[in-house]
């Protein structure tokens, strides 16, 4: 516990140093005034949200409120990457202190679990103390429910991370962004009746009081429908309080047999490859040379890293984005017959899978595209001197162009025209 305590110090005095150089007061009280801060706040939402919801909702959406917010605090745990950890919490040092790294990684495991509890508690304790006061013995369990289905989440998603079989990391690949496909198709299939509707009725009221009229009609009757939907549901699925209960005691168990299983890294002989294609045009560069010492120092360290890629290489070409549009072009294609809303709209959906495909690779990259590797030399740079921001972006340019240039091309070119010598880095990646 107490070493729990001390990384949650750490970690909230990191997060208050940007607002501690403005502040007159120490840093002891000024973490206390936040801390008291993020409390009132939260307590003040859930108090109106536990005695106005009566007047503006059901009591089953109150109680979906209140879980959800008793639990999406808890969820971004789960989707931290393992490098951040590692750089966080010092792994290659710890790993000196036992034989196997495994067994290192599960213990940090735990504590960056304790540690996220700790500092996100104003987040999520006053929710789930409403819930219980609101709803009592059900809200409890409910609670109980949310935080076990949180732990599983986490433990699994690292067990996935740390897998040493190709099979794992293609069916969590696959899962993500099937589960993207099915957003997209839910959202836009909710929105696109509402758009239909109010289409109809600006052609038969246009812009007046008659149109916001039959607008709230037609939303005051969709809010009966749902009501029903949430009644029937709950019917057809009413478990007791003790099922409940028991359903969140099995997540626990699962999660406390799964925990063993969890590696800190993947096997060297699951490991996937870049395309061959892809690194035939990376060692073109390497074989004609450079005058840019980053860029060479770059282009070694991704051919080094591309033949330790942690996810499937196709990944990098079938972002969650690419899915994400497929599925709400379903729903979206079979309303709307306007080719200049159809051009903007392929126009904008080309833009979001670029970037998509863009993130993709900075993600399986971060030591050259997340300036990682940069972030660790820091101190030789104090030393000496820092590279030069053109010679910089043009490294990092150069690559991105070769892996994918029309993300490049698209997502980049903002920020780059931001920079002063736009022109000469331009020119050095060949533009």
């Amino acid at each position: 516990m107490r070493l729990v305590w001390l990384w949650y110090l750490q970690k909230q005095r990191s997060s208050i140093a940007p607002l501690q150089r403005k502040s007159p007061f120490s840093p002891r009280t000024t973490l206390l005034l936040l801390e008291a801060t993020k409390w009132l706040i939260s307590s003040a939402l859930v108090a109106v949200i536990c005695f106005r919801s009566t007047m503006m909702f059901r009591p089953v959406v109150t109680m979906l409120i209140l879980f959800f917010l008793s639990v999406g605090p808890l969820i971004g745990v789960s989707l931290e990457s393992k490098e951040a950890l590692e750089r966080r919490y010092h792994f290659d040092y710890l790993r000196l202190s036992s034989v196997r790294d495994d067994h290192v990684w599960r213990r940090l495991l735990g504590l960056h679990y304790a540690v996220s509890l700790l500092r996100l508690s104003p987040l999520f304790l006053p929710p789930s103390v409403g819930l219980i006061a609101k709803f009592g013995v059900r809200g409890a369990v409910w609670v109980w429910l949310g935080q076990a289905m949180v732990l599983l989440l986490y433990v699994i998603s690292h067990m996935m991370r740390g897998s040493t079989t190709r099979a794992a990391r293609v069916c969590s690949a696959l899962f993500f962004r099937m589960a993207s496909l099915a957003i997209g198709y839910a959202v836009l299939a909710a929105i696109m009746p509402l758009l239909q509707l109010s289409r109809q009725a600006v052609r038969m009221y246009g812009l007046s009081l008659s149109y916001l009229a039959h607008m709230d009609d037609y939303v005051a009757h969709w809010q009966q429908q749902f009501y029903q939907r949430m009644a029937h549901l709950g019917e057809g699925w009413s478990f007791s309080s003790t099922a409940l209960s028991l359903v969140g005691a099995g997540f626990v168990l699962l999660a406390l047999l799964c925990f063993p299983f969890l590696r800190a890294s993947h096997s060297s002989k699951a490991m996937d490859k870049l395309y061959s294609w892809q690194l035939r045009a990376i060692e073109v560069l390497v074989v004609r040379g450079t005058n840019n010492a980053i860029l060479y120092k770059d282009l070694c360290l991704f051919m080094r890293k591309a033949k330790e890629l942690a996810k499937p290489p196709w990944t990098l070409f079938l972002p969650g984005e690419l899915f994400l549009v497929a599925g709400a072009n379903l729903p979206l294609l079979a309303a709307v017959h306007n080719g200049a809303i159809l051009l903007f709209l392929f126009l904008f959906e080309v833009y979001l899978v670029m970037t998509g495909t863009l993130r993709a690779m900075t993600d399986a990259f971060p030591d050259i595209f997340q300036f990682e590797s940069e972030m660790e030399r820091l101190l030789v740079f104090r030393l000496l001197s820092p590279p030069p921001l053109g010679s910089l972006i043009e490294a990092k340019w150069t690559l991105l162009e070769r892996l994918g240039s029309y993300p490049c091309l698209i997502a980049a070119d903002g920020c780059l025209s931001n920079i002063s010598d736009y022109r000469e880095c331009s020119e050095g990646c060949g533009r």
